[in-house]
Order: structure tokens, then C-alpha cells, then sequence
């Protein structure tokens, strides 16, 4: 998890994140209007007040510095508060001109709650100054690096894309009721969107309203049952394909880049019993389902 998560938390610094900072540091200060959380952390410079060019491109060399020791492993947890803190400023920042999105809050909280698990203590510099970097899992030397809180993080995540999911039709549902997966919907939304960023396919699709109608259909009964995957981890062979092609056919169609949820579906991958299956301890078919 700590790869996945902060290997592209630093991907998203780097190549999204950095890019918006820079349109952001250029936009008038008179439509600076700071979200609480950074009224909270920037108030040593002034509640409310325009923080300083220096001061954010200082707290994107800390993002950068901190992410890159969270990934190898160094002080580990600490990096990870500290990567937490800078990538929560970056982006609040960015959002404190106008213009607001879901998407990235995953990935702050999967962060976090990476910094108060044990995610050090394997494949680490921590884990190389303490026992050496040729330990199996298997080892009874590594009885070290197990840990009852190990798995916590994980669980918090997969619950946390189950609840966004149930956020998402509750929305839809408490709006429009069931009358929403009526096709028009989604089909006036392929051709606004469509015509904004010259997608041929979302225009396309926009004509084809009985096939969106069948899309917003499934999409209610996706986004309404995903939270079952939580305790009959065998319909991951049917939720993970449908939710991936979903979020793929949505920033085809949409361009709405929802890279942040298809993260957390990585979690769901059970790495272990991957690797169980492939020595011939349990069968391939019982991956999801292996204790």
C-alpha cells in the first residue's frame, strides 16, 4: 500500500498538482477565498490571508522531499505526516480560488492513514538499518515486521470507496429518485461535456439514449451494492472489472480523471494469496476468498 499510495500521490505532485499550483500563484488575490482547513494552517502567516509565493513553492519542495522518503522507507511515518500536511496545503490551496472537486480526498485520507500504520517496518531503509533487506515473509526472522495493525489501513480505504459509492447514489436517489436512470440525464451531460472537450465518442454517445439509459441503470445498481464486496470478497471478480471499465469509459466519454478511486481498487488485490496460489498452497479460484 505504501508503493501504490505514494508512488502516485507523487506521480499526482509532480505532473497535476504542480501544474494547477502554478495557474493558481498567477490567478488575483481578490478571488482568494481560503478553505477552513487552510485558514487552519496557514494562520501563523494570517487567518484568511494570501500566503506567499515563496512559502507555497517552500511547502512543494517539503511535498517532493517528504514523499520521496515516504516511498523508500526513511523515518517513515513521520515523512508520511509531513507529505500528508504538504499535499493537504497544495491542494487546498488550489481549491481556495473557486473551483472544487471529490476526487483528490482519497488520496489525502489513505495517506493518513498510512502515517499511523506500521507501513515502515518491511521494504524499507527503516526495516535495512534494523534487520537487513533479505528477509521473506515467510521467515521466522521476519515475525518482526507482522503486526495486528498492519491491515487496518487497507480495511479504512476499502470501506472508504464502499461509502463513496453509497454517497453517489444517495445523491442521485435523494435528488431525483430512481427516475434519474431515465437516459436523459446522462445523454445531456455527454453533449455539454462532449462539445467542452471535443470528445467524438461522448458525442456520440449523447445520440444513443436507450444505451444510456441501460448505463444509468447499471450504474444505480454498481454504485447502490459495491458495499457487498466488503463481505463476499468473491464478487470482486464482478465489481472490480465493471467499476475499472466505468471510471474508464468515464474519462473517455467525460474526461473526468477519477485515478484517485481506481487507486483504492488496487487495494483490493489480495497480494499474498496471489503469491500463495502461485506455490500451490491454496487453489487460484479461492485468491479472493483465502483467509
Amino acid at each position: 500500500m505504501r508503493f501504490l499510495v505514494v508512488g502516485f500521490a507523487m506521480f499526482a505532485l509532480f505532473f497535476i498538482v504542480q501544474g494547477y499550483l502554478a495557474e493558481a500563484l498567477e490567478l488575483p488575490e481578490e478571488i482568494y477565498n481560503p478553505l477552513l482547513i487552510i485558514r487552519i494552517m496557514l494562520a501563523p502567516v494570517g487567518w484568511g490571508a494570501l500566503p506567499p509565493d515563496g512559502l507555497m513553492h517552500a511547502v512543494f519542495y517539503f511535498a517532493a522531499f517528504s514523499g520521496f522518503s515516504s516511498f523508500i522507507g526513511w523515518r517513515t511515518n513521520i515523512s508520511l505526516l509531513i507529505f500528508t500536511a504538504c499535499m493537504i496545503l497544495l491542494q487546498g490551496f488550489i481549491y481556495s480560488f473557486g473551483e472544487i472537486h471529490h476526487r483528490e480526498a482519497v488520496l489525502m485520507i489513505a495517506l493518513l492513514v498510512l502515517a499511523f500504520a506500521p507501513c515502515g517496518r518491511y521494504w524499507s531503509i527503516d526495516s535495512f538499518r534494523g534487520r537487513g533487506f533479505n528477509q521473506l515473509v515467510d521467515s521466522p526472522e521476519s515475525s518482526a515486521t507482522h503486526s495486528e495493525f498492519a491491515y487496518w489501513p487497507i480495511f479504512v480505504c476499502k470501506v472508504f470507496l464502499a461509502l463513496m459509492y453509497i454517497s453517489a447514489i444517495a445523491s442521485k436517489l435523494s435528488t431525483s429518485g430512481l427516475g434519474w436512470a431515465n437516459g436523459y440525464t446522462l445523454q445531456a451531460l455527454m453533449g455539454i461535456d462532449g462539445l467542452r472537450w471535443g470528445s467524438p465518442l461522448a458525442i456520440w454517445m449523447s445520440q444513443q439514449h436507450y444505451l444510456l439509459m441501460l448505463g444509468q441503470i447499471v450504474v444505480v445498481i454498481f454504485q447502490s451494492t459495491f458495499w457487498l464486496v466488503l463481505f463476499f470478497p468473491r464478487l470482486g471478480y464482478i465489481y472490480f472489472p465493471m467499476g475499472l471499465a466505468f471510471h474508464i469509459m468515464i474519462f473517455a466519454t467525460l474526461r473526468a480523471p477519477f485515478w484517485h478511486w481506481m487507486l483504492l481498487y488496487f487495494l483490493f488485490i489480495p497480494y499474498t494469496n496471489i503469491w500463495r496460489a502461485i506455490r500451490g498452497d491454496i487453489r487460484y479460484s479461492d485468491i479472493l476468498s483465502a483467509a
